[in-house]
Order: C-alpha cells, then structure tokens, then sequence
C-alpha cells in the first residue's frame, strides 16, 4: 500500500490520468475514475501516521477487548480523530482536482457532447476567442472562482479544527493542573 501510494506520488498527476483516460477511453466515468486513482495519494499520506498513533491508544485496545468489530473501530474511534485533517485536504485538493478535470475535457479526453462541463466550454470557445472573449473568459472565470471559494472555505475549516484541537489541549492541560 505505502510502495503505491510512493509511486503513485512519484509520478505526475496529469500524466497518470491522460494515460488512465487514454486507455479507459472518454467519458464521464474514465474521467472520474482517472481523477479518483491520481488523487487518493495525499490523502494516504496524510492519514497514515496519526491513525498508526490513535490505533496505539488504550481505548483502541479496549474496543479490541470488548469484542468490537475492526470496522466499528475504525469508524468510531480513528476516523473521527482524522476527520479535520482529512477535511482540510479535500478543500484544498479539490481546485486541483476540477482544474485536471478541466483539462483533460479541454483536450477531449473527459467528458463527451451531448454532456458538458466548463473544460469542453473552453475548448468549444477557442475559435471565438478573438470575436467575443467572453465566451472562453467565463467559463476559465468559473472554475478559477470555484476553486478559490472551496480551498478559502477548506482554508476556514482548516484553521477552526485546529483552533479547537489547541483549545482543546489547553482546557484537559489546566485540568489536569488542578
């Protein structure tokens, strides 16, 4: 698992989806699959070392003790421990992830007329480019906007659960003080 996810984050994104695309073949669902395989890796990556520690915690064991299944524990007492950091990356991975997404439509490669999406607007608008700017400059404006407003959101997100997590530290600290 590790030597894949190392692989995977040794290679290119945008390479490994016009390759995955390329061989599925074009559509909607190549697309998503492409943008799925190439974008799993950082949040592996992100995961691994702080469900290792919280798998390590006494309460983990005494679920194990009690008989709880390995599912409920992972649902119940590690993913709520990764859920901020985990949030935090999917805002901020989700620009890029729209932007490949945009691209590999924009070159033909995603997905497919009678369907639509804002990288087919902009390869539709390229001949029109000169004559009405407009037609290519809303949808670039479109996925721009939307990417800022999702990675400034995650960005949010991301500064309010480690604001807890800090407050958090310091209430069971003054506690545990008195």
């Amino acid at each position: 698992f590790t030597r894949t996810n190392d692989a995977l984050l040794a290679l290119p994104e945008m390479v490994v989806a016009l390759f995955l695309v390329a061989a599925l073949g074009t559509g909607y669902p190549s697309l998503l699959l492409a943008l799925t395989v190439t974008g799993w890796t950082p949040f592996a990556r992100l995961a691994r070392p702080p469900a290792y520690d919280v798998s390590a915690r006494g309460f983990i064991e005494a679920a194990r003790v009690l008989g709880c299944r390995p599912s409920f524990i992972v649902l119940r007492h590690i993913l709520p421990h990764l859920a901020g950091p985990l949030l935090g990356q999917a805002t901020l991975r989700f620009g890029q992830l729209l932007i490949n997404g945009g691209a590999l439509s924009y070159l033909g490669l995603g997905v497919q007329p009678p369907q639509s999406d804002w990288g087919s607007m902009l390869a539709a608008a390229q001949p029109y480019a000169v004559r009405s700017p407009l037609t290519i400059l809303a949808p670039g404006l479109v996925i721009f906007t939307v990417a800022l407003c999702v990675t400034l959101i995650g960005q949010r997100l991301a500064h309010m659960t480690s604001s807890r997590l800090v407050l958090a530290g310091a209430d069971s600290r003054t506690a545990a003080d008195v």
